[in-house]
């Protein structure tokens, strides 16, 4: 009796183990495997943020490179992301779970050369605009430095007065070859770029194509006038610190239309009087003007302004000097801010002028304006300057 009790209490306790064992089996097959599929970049510095795609990362308990513990993050089950730590070397990238260990196939690359955030170069296409213009596609090629970069970022900074840049289908509208673009504010941003030493991105501020930029997108230049500067910044990785380059683009915005000044704005000669000469300076104000026009309008009671060897004859310094009725023209005006054109009405030297080719003044006596228009550029149009000479006829 005792004999039979005994086995069944042995055999209820075999039974117990192997539920034990059983429910233990189960545990473990219930946190399966993780396994690595592939990651990207697969080279960089220390601080590069690796991205790691497979299955099972759920329960992520570390994730190494080289076989150092990096900073981690679980994104879903099937992705992954860790920073390169301090003093990893070149080597393998592993993902442990509570169901185990993954070991990549292929090996993350540390750089051996560490690029200064703040390096490589940006180069724009264009460097002079005219005032507000419209469609204007403004193109910066950003060189990566030698020893590349990865998941990194360049930043612009368009000038106050010119269209904010976005990356829909508007004015303003942003596009690059590589990277993601984004925009806040005045800022264009183009953030994980991964560039081989010497490799390039083509940034198009008002592009016309690529993104969602479509035609009609191009950019609105600021009206005034003057060179400023596109300050870009510089990221070599994902946790670098965006820098200043060493040189940033500077493009010119012409001179507004009807801008710079004339010198003398008075000037005193007796009525009806001969020989007459009317010197006058004009500058060009900040922003310089490219092929652009000056007009003078004689008072309809002088000598008509001439191009030829007679009363009236009109030279100008530079440009080109044309007349139609009481009206001087000098076109094709290209001056940096602050350069002159001398223009003169009566001359007695210059183009076709000679010796008592004066002009002749009216007979009123009183104060005449010889108005004065400028176009800072050949497509811009004629606009009164903001003050032009008077004339005082004694």
């Amino acid at each position: 009796m005792g004999t039979h009790i005994g086995y069944r209490r042995m055999l209820s306790g075999a039974v117990s183990m192997s539920l034990v064992f059983a429910l233990a089996g189960a545990a473990v097959a219930a946190t399966p495997k993780p396994s690595i599929h592939n990651f990207l970049p697969r080279s960089g510095k220390v601080g590069t943020t690796i991205t790691i795609t497979g299955k099972n990362f759920s329960r992520a308990t570390a994730v190494t490179v080289d076989g150092l513990k990096g900073p981690y993050k679980v994104r879903s089950a099937t992705r992954i992301t860790v920073t390169v730590p301090s003093k990893a070397k070149t080597g393998r990238v592993r993902v442990t779970t509570k169901g185990g260990t993954a070991t990549s196939t292929g090996t993350f690359a540390v750089s051996a050369v560490s690029v200064a955030d703040g390096s490589g170069t940006l180069t724009a296409a264009t460097t002079n605009v005219a005032p507000g213009e419209t469609g204007d596609v403004m193109t910066f090629t950003y060189t990566a430095a030698t020893g590349g970069m990865s998941s990194a970022a360049v930043t612009i900074a368009v000038p106050a007065g010119w269209s904010a840049p976005v990356t829909t289908s508007a004015v303003g509208c942003t596009s690059a070859t590589v990277g993601t673009v984004s925009t806040s504010g005045q800022t264009i941003t183009v953030s994980g770029l991964t560039l081989a030493g010497g490799a390039t991105t083509v940034i198009t501020y008002g592009a016309t194509s690529g993104g969602a930029c479509a035609s009609g997108d191009g950019a609105t230049a600021s009206t005034t006038g003057g060179a400023a500067t596109w300050q870009a910044q510089q990221k070599s990785s994902s946790g670098g610190t965006l820098t200043n380059l060493a040189a940033s683009p500077s493009i010119n915005v012409y001179a507004a239309n009807g801008s710079g000044s004339v010198s003398p704005t008075a000037i005193s000669v007796p009525h009806s009087s001969n020989g007459d000469i009317v010197t006058l300076t004009y500058t060009a104000a900040t922003g310089g003007m490219s092929g652009g026009s000056v007009t003078i309008a004689v008072p309809p009671s002088w000598s008509a302004p001439v191009t030829t060897n007679a009363v009236g004859c009109t030279s100008a310094s530079v440009g080109t000097v044309a007349v139609s009725g009481q009206t001087i023209t000098v076109s094709g005006l290209t001056l940096a801010s602050g350069a002159t054109a001398v223009i003169t009405y009566g001359a007695v030297s210059g183009g076709s002028c000679a010796t008592n080719d004066g002009a002749t003044a009216q007979a009123a006596t009183g104060s005449v304006t010889f108005t004065m228009q400028e176009a800072s550029t050949a497509a811009g149009t004629l606009t009164a300057i903001a003050t032009s000479p008077a004339v005082t006829v004694t």
